[in-house]
């Protein structure tokens, strides 16, 4: 468990929402570790109020409880559907993902957008579709994209 800190109400002004930390802080740690390859990371979070003596204002304590699971390597990256309208260089190269590195979600993302962009300079409105496929006995993912009209 990390304990983030304290918050104390006045800094966060008179209306601030206690939901939307946790949903904040919960999102943060998840992409900070899908980014290093925890791609199946859980972060739960929770509000701990603290005993402040003789301030008016509220303290409270963000705990984060982290499963970070394994950390994933790429196994492969294959492209399917449209994308035999293009050399498998070409969708490669579109996307900074190489075996046997670490598996970062941001990556992925990048290779949705620059796959789309990709098609779209050939005259092709696009959208990509990403699936992963898990060897949890050997912690590889393989990845597959899949282009659509």
């Amino acid at each position: 468990m990390l304990n983030y800190g304290s918050i104390r109400s006045s800094s966060l002004g008179t209306a601030w929402n206690e939901q939307k930390i946790l949903e904040d802080a919960q999102s943060a740690v998840g992409a900070a570790l899908r980014h290093r390859g925890y791609l199946k990371a859980q972060v739960t979070t929770q509000l701990q109020s603290l005993q402040s003596s003789g301030s008016k204002d509220a303290e409270v304590a963000l705990e984060l409880t982290v499963k970070a699971g394994k950390q994933y390597r790429v196994k492969d990256l294959t492209f399917v559907g449209l994308s035999a309208k293009l050399a498998q260089r070409d969708l490669k190269q579109a996307c900074s993902i190489r075996t046997g590195e670490i598996a970062d979600a941001e990556q992925v993302s990048s290779c949705i957008t620059n796959l789309g962009a990709l098609f779209h300079q050939k005259g092709e409105d696009v959208f990509v579709v990403p699936s992963m496929m898990y060897d949890d006995a050997a912690a590889t993912v393989s990845f597959q994209f899949d282009v659509e009209k």
